[in-house]
């Protein structure tokens, strides 16, 4: 064992004694003695002594080996096993060293003394030879791991000892070679894996050239483990953006500090330094804002500057305050929702309460005032359409409709939230001018302005970090013409952008050292803009006017650059690739460019991530530990990278063996097919043995399952760090977290970075388990220990996180740590921020009230209807959309008064139309208010059919003894007038789906991954650009100032007006925010065909705002990038990006145009 520094020793004591939380040094000093002990560290608690692992602590294992003072045994074999660690001369040797050796005599059978063969007679020898040699045992392994994955079995099930005589029945090959799968014979082999390439990532993160971003986020998994999943993303070495998952951490307390110390880990164990990490994508959770306090502190910078938002959670929050709490359901949408939620029949009372809600209540009920929901659905279309566009990660890839692009942008948060708010105001404005009902005016306008509140205050608070500014300012299509033009109205959030990023080019990037390199460079023109499908673009308003080309640099190359213009640059849709064809002219700013232009703008990477672990963790998979979750998803994030390509023959499938027998190794293409299928699809599990016998046998394998895993992933580790550390940038990170269906919270942290080509790159860092409280400084931890683990300490980036709390407290402990301002590394998810937005307008201001007043496991209460009847008319589509959806009865009438009218139309389409079911939304995701009301728009005519004819069969089977309706009688629920739609309701409802609709688009167009990619209707490009959030923004309060005009035409508009209103309020509250960091301001501002002109464009009234982008931006340069060291290699040929059609139906991606 390798002999430690003073201070290093210290910190692997630090983090022995975060593993063995209560324990204590030891107080006794018998037998320590033995050669053990120098191996291990001697602890105690409440009497009992145990043995830990000094090596595992050395490689910082998740879970380190221990075992009790009497069986140190045991220990020398995990030795042995493990580290392959002899006895010294002289000593007793271990079991495991014994056996390996060939030391131990075996009395197992043979084939020839089970079936009573006499090998000493030919034909008998020809008999046992023929059995022996037919039996490929890692062809059985194999084949035995497909059918626990195809029958979702836990992999105890092989232990099962009935299957165990079926197989010696079949062949005694199996017990007599041991062939038989134990649960801890995968476990080991995972585990081994992990080992075996974890190098390989900490290389790539360490060659990536520019910065890791980082993204992380919890998740509670099945069998009730806290999960932190760590996506990373970062460039290789030609440039490509890469995501990978370097970690999955288990967080037991979801403290910011707890998280923060778990993604410090997991930073720590792949070696990224504080010099490679770049800025975080979070939600907007506070323990992310105490997890990026403690990143910082212990990175050594500000956790507030690198904290990043998720735009997506925001347009969450803000549509949820339109469409289903605040449009939907009022001011008091929080309250209404917890009082109006479960899962059993509704009674009178709550249809009561819904009936209040007006419109949207009634659909629920009944099917009368249809136009409100078709304004609903359209605002919902937005909210969708933008949150689709923002949460890919940046690859160009060639899309469905036929076009080449990227989505995920970090620069078109920005403009996400200015289409959404954007088209609030349009729909404030309709429901001001609409003529009753009372429900319209104030529920549709309190809804919206709920949800532009909700946008609005996200949209401020992008001013916490460069991120977003930074990525507008660098696009080179945008530059600070964009802010210019839109901000006009705002010149202080101008100036306050520009100072933002020119802090961050004056610390970081202005004193870079720069390697000299011959390459083209410049030789080669920019890909010319194409016409991208998403109306997402229409609106983007690239400059009219382009300043004088400058031929030559002169001094400082960020100011060169603001007067450098080309024609074509307005038409550059890959700013990525001008700058990778502008590095030997702009070296350093190139490099600011690129890190900034990687970050996430949403953390939809650990959302995946979590769906995936939610896949593996089955109803038959409790038991299931942290360690295993993590090291699977983060091996499958790896596979599917491409950083590893090599796999255990174990864990391939008996059919892709036939086709490895015929190469020696496998390419990209061929690597797909070789990917195992429970490594990639999540599907695998573990359990622990429990019969003792059992347990002897696996004692006896050479591998047992936890040791394969760990060992796998320690294997592959290493390759990932070499990527990691040749990745030509910063990497930037992104962390959530998350509870696994087994209990454990888990925080996601994931990694984006540029490989070596340039290309985009994104993989998962870990999981770790954050077992504390989720507090800032304990999230921090775990992300600090993640991206130790790494060596990426020194490359990180910026952070994408959510709006939550604790992430600000734990990039400012990130920060310190690696040395940065964390709330300057603080991007902000901007899914999350849209969320609030949409909350605001769906549910009103009190919008967090209404969904606990509705939400829960309990029956609804008599009540409840009346209090989304009170939200109005989408509290009444709800009430409606309730009783069809939970009548039996109802949803066949439904059907079938569809299907009499397909068969009576003359129109062939029609006839083979299919009947459709309405759609229930839930109180989580606002996008199902959206599909809700879109459904219940399409269906309007044949629900009130349905309400018709159940009147009348109602009315049939209770008629008095005269003939007509009892006087008694009490109608059905959808019968009842109050409960009913009026037009007008319906028309309310139609704006709210209008406003969620630009949502939509813009959340559509950001959550991508970056990636330049060949979309669905055959145009090109990528999503989730980072210097599109604020665009995003800026489209978002665009449109609510829209709606917030159409409100004021609808008579009895009060509430109606008000939720726009809220909506706006939030999504400016968050592009405030925007500030903050100098990633959004750099992205747009080093975007070529928008630069500077796009800020005085845009905010031409607000210069402080334009100066102090413009300050950030340059600090960014000034401080990171003018004078840092670049490595002198040639960039790559980019391939120019195919021309896009110039149809769309995405409202922002028109905007952006």
């Amino acid at each position: 064992m390798p002999a430690t520094q003073p201070g290093q020793q210290q910190h692997l004591e630090d983090r022995l004694f975060r593993h063995f939380r209560g324990w204590t040094w030891s107080e006794r000093s018998r037998d320590t003695s033995s050669w053990l002990w120098d191996f291990g560290y001697d602890i105690q608690r409440h009497g009992l002594r145990k043995w830990a692992c000094k090596d595992c602590i050395l490689v910082n294992r998740p879970t380190i080996a221990s075992f009790t003072s009497s069986g140190l045994q045991n220990a020398a074999n995990h030795l042995w096993r493990e580290h392959k660690t002899p006895a010294p001369e002289g000593e007793k040797k271990s079991t495991a060293q014994l056996k390996s050796e060939g030391a131990l005599k075996s009395n197992q059978p043979t084939i020839a003394s089970v079936l009573k063969l006499d090998v000493n007679k030919p034909t008998e020898q020809n008999i046992a030879n023929n059995i022996i040699s037919r039996f490929d045992k890692q062809h059985f392994q194999r084949m035995l791991v497909e059918l626990i994955v195809s029958s979702n079995q836990s992999l105890s099930f092989a232990e099962n000892p009935t299957l165990q005589e079926i197989f010696d029945y079949l062949d005694p090959s199996v017990s007599i070679q041991r062939a038989n799968l134990t649960a801890r014979a995968v476990r080991y082999k995972i585990i081994q894996e992990y080992d075996r390439h974890r190098q390989k990532v900490i290389e790539a993160l360490r060659n990536s050239p520019g910065a890791l971003h980082i993204s992380f986020d919890g998740w509670t998994s099945r069998n009730k483990l806290a999960l932190y999943g760590i996506a990373c993303f970062f460039r290789d070495e030609k440039n490509r953006p890469c995501k990978i998952m370097i970690g999955v951490p288990e967080a037991h307390r979801h403290f910011g500090f707890t998280i923060g110390g778990e993604v410090l880990d997991v930073l720590h164990t792949l070696g990224v330094g504080p010099e490679k990490i770049g800025y975080f994508t979070l939600d907007n959770a506070e323990n992310n804002d105490t997890a990026m306090e403690v990143i910082g502190g212990e990175l050594g910078f500000d956790g507030r500057l690198r904290r990043g938002r998720c735009i997506g959670h925001t347009i969450n929050l803000s549509a949820k305050a339109l469409s289903a709490k605040a449009l939907l359901f009022g001011k008091n949408a929080d309250a209404f929702e917890q009082q109006s939620s479960s899962a059993e029949a509704l009674s009178d009372t709550e249809y009561a309460r819904w009936r209040k809600k007006g419109p949207v209540g009634k659909l629920q009920n009944i099917v009368v005032d249809w136009e409100v929901l078709y304004h609903l659905e359209a605002i919902l279309t937005v909210f969708e359409t933008v949150v689709k566009t923002l949460e890919g990660y940046g690859h160009i890839r060639r899309r469905k409709q036929g076009w080449t692009g990227s989505y995920g942008n970090i620069w078109d948060v920005v403009l996400g939230y200015e289409l959404l708010l954007n088209t609030l105001e349009e729909y404030k404005q309709l429901a001001a001018d609409f003529p009753d009902p009372e429900h319209f005016r104030i529920g549709i306008n309190l809804g919206i302005n709920l949800a532009w509140d909700k946008l609005d205050e996200y949209y401020r608070r992008l001013d916490e970090t460069p991120i977003y500014y930074t990525a507008m300012a660098l696009h080179p299509a945008y530059h600070w013409d964009w802010f210019d033009e839109t901000w006009a109205h705002k010149p202080s959030w101008v100036e306050k952008a520009k100072e933002m990023v020119g802090d961050v080019w004056l610390s970081d990037y202005a004193h870079l050292e720069v390697r000299t390199s011959s390459s083209r460079g410049d030789d080669e023109p920019p890909a010319k803009r194409p016409r991208f499908f998403n109306p997402f673009e229409k609106n983007s308003r690239v400059p009219n006017s382009l300043p004088a080309h400058a031929a030559a640099i002169v001094g400082d190359e960020y100011q060169a650059w603001q007067t450098d213009r080309d024609a074509s640059d307005g038409n550059v849709r890959d700013p990525i690739g001008y700058w990778i064809t502008k590095q030997s002219r702009y070296p350093r700013l190139s490099r600011m460019a690129l890190d900034f232009l990687t970050i996430q703008p949403m953390s939809a990477e650990c959302e995946r991530l979590f769906s995936a672990a939610g896949k593996m963790v089955s109803g038959l998979r409790t038991n299931l530990d942290a360690e295993i979750i993590a090291i699977c998803q983060v091996l499958r994030s790896w596979y599917r990278a491409g950083l590893i390509k090599d796999l255990d023959p174990l864990l391939k499938s008996h059919l892709e063996s036939k086709h490895d027998a015929g190469c020696g190794t496998l390419n990209d293409g061929e690597l797909a097919l070789a990917e195992t299928k429970w490594l990639l699809e999540g599907e695998d599990s573990v359990s622990e043995v429990d019969d003792t016998s059992q347990q002897q046998q696996a004692e006896e394998l050479v591998s047992t399952s936890e040791k394969n895993i760990v060992a796998a992933f320690e294997q592959h580790k290493q390759k990932v760090i070499e990527v990691l550390g040749e990745a030509p940038g910063l990497i930037h990170i992104s962390f959530d977290g998350w509870r696994s269906g087994n209990r454990y919270a888990l925080y996601g942290v994931c990694c984006f970075f540029r490989d070596e080509n340039n290309k985009p790159c994104k993989i998962t860092l870990g999981l770790p388990v954050v077992s504390a409280r989720h507090t800032g400084p304990n999230i921090a931890t775990e992300i600090l220990d993640v991206i130790e683990s790494y060596q990426i300490q020194d490359k990180i980036g910026y952070f994408t996180l959510d709006n939550a709390k604790n992430n600000d407290t734990a990039m400012e402990i990130i920060g310190g740590e690696l040395g940065f301002v964390g709330a300057r590394r603080r991007g902000r998810c901007f899914g999350h921020t849209v969320n609030l937005s949409a909350k605001a307008i769906l549910f009103g201001h009190d919008a967090d009230a209404f969904e606990r007043r509705i939400s829960g496991a309990e029956p609804l209460t008599e009540a409840e209807p009346l209090i989304w009847r009170k939200k109005g008319p989408a509290g009444k589509l709800h009430n409606l959309v309730v009783a069809i959806h939970r009548s039996d009865l109802l949803t066949g009438m439904l059907r079938n008064i569809q299907q009499e009218a397909f068969n009576k139309s003359s129109d062939p389409k029609l006839n083979a139309r299919k009947p459709l079911n309405v759609i229930l939304d839930n109180d989580t995701r606002w996008l199902s208010h959206l599909y809700m009301i879109r459904r219940a728009l399409l269906l309007r005519d044949y629900i009130e059919r349905l309400i018709a004819h159940h009147r009348i069969g109602f009315e049939q089977q209770n008629k008095a003894k005269r003939g007509g309706p009892k006087k008694s009688l009490t109608l059905p629920f959808i019968c009842q007038p109050e409960n009913q739609l009026s037009d007008k309701d319906w028309e309310v409802v139609e704006i709210f789906a209008q406003i969620l609709s630009y949502y939509e688009a813009t959340i559509k167009m950001l959550e991508g991954d970056g990636r330049i990619r060949k979309r669905k209707r055959g145009w090109t490009g990528p999503y989730g650009n980072i210097w599109d959030v604020i665009q995003g923004f800026e489209f978002l309060l665009e449109q609510l100032e829209r709606f917030k005009d159409i409100a004021k035409d609808f008579p009895d508009t009060e509430h109606f007006r008000i939720n726009i209103n809220l909506g706006w309020q939030k999504l400016n509250e968050y592009y405030e925010t925007l500030s903050d960091t100098p990633i959004y301001y750099t992205g747009l501002a080093l975007h070529p065909a928008y630069r500077w002109k796009w800020f005085e464009r845009n905010w031409t009234d607000r210069p402080e705002w334009i100066d102090e982008a413009k300050n950030m931006v340059h600090d960014v340069w000034r401080f990171e990038y003018r004078e840092a060291a670049l490595p002198g290699q040639e960039p790559p040929a980019v391939e120019p990006v195919p021309k896009q059609r110039k149809t769309s139906d995405n409202p922002f991606q028109e905007y952006l145009k």
